[in-house]
């Protein structure tokens, strides 16, 4: 048979009526566990939401729609480019396609790449606008929400007496020492609601919200969060509760002698310092990462939104291919008649000529050019009655 065991063993009543202990050669006792939430405050926290790449890409698409924009329209569109600086109309592409990723449109195209340009640009922001907002709120909500679990009673520091305001949300194993003494503690309450396997299940509903925390062994659950990487952003909180010594167990009582022994060897290792160098080389302080603690979520990677950017990308590329095209002649039926109300004055003037080459060579114009004319001649007779009105005052 088995004379001794040597293992997490701890002394309770019911056990020494069965075993003969020795004296505690390691102290623990029960601890809260939470899931941490609570992040510093960050100057930069409207950043966090994307990883850096996916900042580099948005920023990289941004640039390629505004050039773009820039590039087709500047030379045509007088409406919103009322420049002839290069300079000028830069700025002014970056300012409208800023509205465009704020949702504020504020440029009409006037080519056929150029609506392309503009969708690619719309179908973008929206989708990145979108999941922005979604992540934005979920960091800034994270970083201001305080632990499940705190101090009810202002008495510096979280105990049983904070305890019994959450213990309709506390998950236990049924059976476990933590639920012996969670029972035995609250008998005015009638048991918990939550419950789990083992420390892994007891861990995992945290996160979720499924409980807001968990009573397991201290020594235990302080290993398997420093040592485990899926126990990232977890912590011990409070008072150790409950506390309780490990000790080596024998089987019969006749083995006094040799609980005498081993008595002695550990009071021994427990005065000269070894015990303390062995929970120091085995039991680590917690180490997590800190940008799941900070904030219970993670940035977006440009993975997670790659198909986006490929849609663009694909629009951007068939806005340079109809412009190649028009460049090339195959286009020739798909221009739409010069809008000489639209045309910066040089373009205005050279269209002008062509329309009046036309009307000497075939003594008419398109019915396009007739009303564009028109319309020219009802802003100008307007034009005069302001100024006319305005020289009268």
């Amino acid at each position: 048979g088995v004379n001794l065991s040597i293992t997490s063993i701890s002394l309770t009543e019911e056990r020494s009526r069965l075993v003969t202990f020795s004296t505690p050669y390691f102290d623990t006792s029960l601890r809260i566990i939470v899931f941490q939430s609570v992040s510093p405050p960050s100057f930069w926290q409207f950043l966090q939401p994307f990883s850096k790449s996916t900042w580099l890409g948005i920023i990289g698409i941004f640039t390629a729609i505004f050039i773009s924009i820039v590039f087709t329209e500047g030379r045509v569109n007088d409406c919103d480019f009322r420049h002839a600086s290069l300079l000028k109309n830069l700025l002014l592409g970056f300012y409208h396609i800023f509205l465009a990723a704020l949702q504020q449109i504020s440029i009409q195209a006037e080519t056929g790449e150029g609506r392309f340009f503009l969708a690619a640009g719309f179908f973008f922001f929206f989708i990145v606008s979108a999941t922005y907002t979604a992540q934005l709120a979920s960091f800034l909500t994270r970083s201001v929400y305080t632990d499940p679990v705190y101090d009810v009673d202002n008495d510096g520091v979280v105990s049983e007496v904070d305890l019994v305001y959450f213990s309709r949300n506390i998950t236990l194993i049924p059976g476990s020492p933590a639920d012996r003494w969670f029972l035995q503690t609250f008998p005015s309450i009638m048991g918990y609601e939550r419950s789990c396997m083992n420390l892994k299940d007891c861990l995992m509903q945290l996160p979720t919200g499924e409980a807001v925390g968990t009573l397991y062994d201290g020594i235990i659950a302080e290993y398997s969060i420093a040592t485990d990487s899926r126990y990232q952003g977890y912590k011990l909180i409070g008072s150790p509760l409950f506390p309780q010594g490990y000790g080596i167990a024998f089987s019969y009582v006749e083995h006094s002698q040799i609980v005498k022994i081993f008595n002695k060897e550990i009071l021994t290792a427990r005065s000269d310092g070894f015990s303390d160098a062995l929970r120091t080389k085995w039991f680590p302080n917690i180490i997590v990462n800190e940008a799941a603690v900070a904030t219970g979520t993670r940035s977006v990677e440009l993975r997670e939104i790659g198909g986006v950017f490929a849609v663009t990308i694909l629009l951007l590329a068939c806005g340079w291919l109809f412009h190649g095209s028009s460049k090339l002649g195959f286009l020739n039926n798909w221009k739409a008649p010069p809008h000489l109300i639209t045309l910066p004055p040089d373009s205005r003037i050279r269209n002008a000529r062509e329309l009046l080459y036309v009307l000497d060579t075939s003594g008419r114009l398109p019915s396009e050019s007739l009303q564009v004319h028109l319309l020219m001649r009802m802003a100008l007779e307007s034009t005069i009655k302001s100024d006319l009105a305005a020289a009268s005052l």
